[in-house]
């Protein structure tokens, strides 16, 4: 069977991209405005660890770093360490992060440590290990993002602005002019159903963190889509994860400067 033209290659690691955001986005943002009434908060961060685990399974093809599944593993191991620091860390939770990346480094020089294969590339597969650990790292805001602001859908908006970042970033056109429309449309998404749902900030918030969510995405999405290596179905998934994670410590600044 002949393979799919390049142009075609190209349209599906698009599409793949743009899927593993919007999942990650309805995992990490309007899930918990979903079951915001069910009893018990551990689904939380387990959505949060589905969504780093979709990073982790793609990060080394992504990256094209030959050393199998350890990297992803290392990865997907420090952001769920992460969420469990930060699920009991209590209202200052996020002090925490940067003692879990400190070993998370640690770790990923414990892994290199222990291949067998010559250790190739040694230094791009611990730059790489340290980029996903950042990027999980980062999306620890998800798990903290309404905490002190006063509302229970700052992370909604957050999600929002994410979702239409990611849409706007498919888009066939050249990056000056999708960059700054993403910022707009993440802002005008949040800001418009925030003046239908009351549970959501008012629209004022909403389209500042909105549009702090969809920079952030955007900006990822510039460094991580890459021909040809999005073009892989794991590397692609991973990528539109890892645009929404970055967000996360974004939303939760701009939503603690924002609402009261």
């Amino acid at each position: 069977m002949p393979e799919a033209p390049w142009h075609d290659a190209r349209v599906l690691a698009r599409l793949l991209v743009l899927l593993g955001a919007l999942v990650a986005a309805a995992a990490v943002a309007l899930l918990p405005l979903l079951l915001r009434d069910v009893d018990g908060r551990w689904w939380i961060p387990a959505a949060y660890v589905a969504v780093v685990a979709a990073v982790g399974y793609g990060w080394t093809r992504l990256l094209q770093v030959p050393v199998g599944w350890g990297v992803g593993w290392v990865v997907t191991l420090t952001g769920a360490v992460g969420a469990v620091v930060v699920s009991l860390g209590g209202q200052d939770a996020l002090r925490w992060v940067p003692s879990v990346f400190a070993l998370g480094i640690i770790g990923a020089f414990v892994h290199q440590m222990g291949r067998r294969d010559g250790r190739p590339r040694l230094v791009e597969s611990v730059s790489a290990t340290v980029t996903g650990q950042a990027v999980v790292l980062l999306g620890t805001g998800w798990l903290v993002a309404d905490a002190g602001t006063g509302s229970v859908g700052a992370a909604v908006a957050g999600g929002l602005g994410c979702a239409a970042a990611a849409l706007t970033m498919t888009l066939p056109w050249p990056r000056a002019l999708t960059l700054p429309l993403s910022v707009l449309s993440g802002g005008l998404l949040a800001g418009a159903a925030s003046s239908g749902l009351p549970s959501l900030p008012g629209v004022v918030e909403a389209l500042v963190v909105g549009a702090v969510a969809g920079g952030t995405t955007a900006g990822m999405h510039v460094l991580l889509y890459r021909q040809p290596t999005t073009s892989h179905r794991r590397a692609a998934v991973s990528a539109g994860a890892a645009c929404v994670l970055a967000a996360g410590l974004a939303v939760h600044v701009g939503a603690r400067l924002t609402l009261p």
